[in-house]
């Protein structure tokens, strides 16, 4: 889908799980930023990307459930 996305946007943004993140950022076009939940403050991801594209949802840990 990211690879969709970024062959008809200038920059996309990526945001999903940090296992994830590792395991395909480099096989992902160049003009995709990618990130991981829990790690986006003050990276401002929104100002600089045509597109944002988010990927799972954070949950709460077992302990806090």
């Amino acid at each position: 889908m990211a690879e969709v996305i970024a062959a008809q946007r200038e920059k996309v943004g990526l945001i999903t799980y940090k296992a994830t993140e590792a395991e395909i950022a480099e096989q992902l076009p160049e003009n995709v930023i990618t990130g991981h939940f829990n790690d986006t403050r003050g990276r401002n991801l929104g100002e600089v990307v045509d597109a944002l594209i988010l990927a799972g949802r954070t949950l709460p840990s077992e302990r806090e459930s």
